[in-house]
């Protein structure tokens, strides 16, 4: 939907059509705390009590790389070898 705003600490889930063993049933977005947010959900069985219950994973928004942008560089980290004693 071209537009659609969600209202704030708000979010949906619709059923997901991709077919993977580790892909979740259901994706979606929300507006949490003012920042868009991608929703995955997966369905679990409790070990306990054998009920069914839905796991949400909550991620930053996908923005694809474009074709011709290399990727980030990483800076190397500096190890301080020195043992202070």
């Amino acid at each position: 939907m071209a537009g659609f705003e969600h209202k704030p600490n708000t979010g949906n889930l619709h059923k997901s059509n991709i077919e993977k063993e580790n892909a979740p049933e259901y994706t979606g977005s929300a507006l949490i705390d003012g920042k868009e947010k991608d929703l995955s959900a997966y369905i679990r069985t409790s070990q306990r009590s054998g009920k069914k219950y839905f796991h949400i994973v909550f991620k930053e928004p996908y923005v694809p790389q474009e074709k011709n942008s290399p990727p980030e560089e990483k800076k190397p980290v500096e190890l301080n070898d020195e043992i202070p004693f």
